[in-house]
């Protein structure tokens, strides 16, 4: 609830409506994948907005997020999670909470939610 993020926010809702193809049923990849091209035209249509705001994580949650990329591939890959259509499964990583359940605390919620850059 920041007017920083109405316009980023407006905008990737926009985009998402327009450009992110219908992914229920697919694996974690294909998500991935989507909300990406989602990202990157986010990015090159905003690309002064902070990043922060276009993944709509906090400064602090963006920096955690770029410092533990290795540890969030790795339990991905480890979970066998990349090529999962496990509905549990995919949700978990791409929904909005507190946090990304199975990760840390210190997570954001819907961690994958803006895979393009951070990931």
């Amino acid at each position: 609830m920041r007017p920083d993020m109405l316009a980023p926010g407006a905008v990737k809702g926009w985009l998402m409506v327009h450009w992110l193809r219908d992914t229920r049923g697919e694996d974690l990849l294909t998500n991935l994948v989507e909300i990406g091209k989602v990202m990157a035209l986010l990015e090159a249509v905003m690309p002064a907005t902070d990043a922060s705001l276009r993944f709509a994580f906090t400064p602090e949650q963006l920096k955690w997020c770029e410092e533990n990329e290795y540890m969030m591939w790795q339990k991905i890959v480890n979970d066998e999670l990349l090529f999962s259509k496990e509905e549990k499964a995919v949700s978990r990583i791409l929904n909005d909470a507190p946090f990304t359940n199975g990760f840390p605390r210190e997570s954001p919620g819907m961690l994958a939610s803006g895979s393009a850059t951070v990931w």
